[in-house]
């Protein structure tokens, strides 16, 4: 990127959850004290989205946006396919310094987009068959009835965190903090009634290695390329660096 005359930061995510101790859904105790957390949450910091590139992006003129763009992602008639071992294919371009640098750690960027994005995305997948098993969908109608019967209509867990999350758009924050914590106390209870985050760790488990069996040869294919990657990697930086 700088060749084309732009920046560009690499962000390396913390390693410690910025959020603190994931709290199970079906908690009561510590979705009585603290609701879902949102209330904790600095929006300082990641409020945005967009991260360090995306505001440097901000500072950048339309053309020179589009030009950003192209020198990192690529563009013009350098589109390549890949079919993907569960059947779904994905598009890149041959140019661009996100595909260099692919190229430079990798070697064949195709063969590596074979096997790294099912290695990424395999346990969404086990969601997926989690989240559309009878027996779960079931218990999520039954989460639902519970809900209904406490005064609250969310079709999921997942859609009344949404709406305590919308709370601090239009609330002041000690009652969003109010309404949130009653939102997320009835979710634990009726979730523990019905036993839906038991079912879910459950099934989510069972699935899980059924995926990665399902792409076992991807997944390790995938771990063997980031091992030969970060070599290369060293070879090219040095070990200071990546030390850092």
């Amino acid at each position: 990127m700088r060749r084309q005359g732009f920046k560009h930061v690499t962000e390396i995510p913390p390693a410690e959850n910025v959020f603190g101790t994931p709290v199970e859904h079906d908690d009561v105790d510590a979705r009585k004290q603290n609701g879902y957390g949102l209330s904790d949450r600095n929006p300082g910091k990641e409020a945005d989205g967009i991260g360090v590139n995306g505001r440097y992006m901000q500072t950048l003129s339309k053309s020179e946006q589009r030009r950003w763009e192209l020198a990192y992602f690529g563009g013009g008639n350098s589109e390549m396919q890949v079919r993907l071992a569960d059947g779904s294919v994905v598009t890149f371009n041959r140019n661009g310094c996100i595909t260099e640098a692919r190229r430079s750690l990798y070697g064949d960027v195709a063969s590596y987009l074979k096997v790294y994005m099912i290695a990424i995305n395999y346990s969404g997948k086990a969601v997926g068959m989690t989240e559309r098993d009878p027996g779960y969908l079931e218990a999520i109608a039954q989460w639902r009835n519970c809900m209904a019967g406490r005064g609250y209509h969310f079709e999921s867990p997942k859609a009344a965190q949404e709406a305590a999350q919308d709370l601090y758009t239009d609330k002041d924050r000690e009652t969003a903090r109010r309404q949130e914590i009653a939102i997320a106390t009835a979710d634990a209870e009726c979730d523990r009634k019905v036993n839906l985050s038991k079912l879910r760790r459950d099934l989510l488990e069972k699935n899980t290695k059924l995926a990665g069996k399902k792409y076992e040869a991807e997944i390790l294919g995938y771990q063997e390329l980031e091992q030969k990657a970060l070599k290369r990697a060293k070879e090219l930086v040095g070990p200071e660096t990546l030390g850092r």
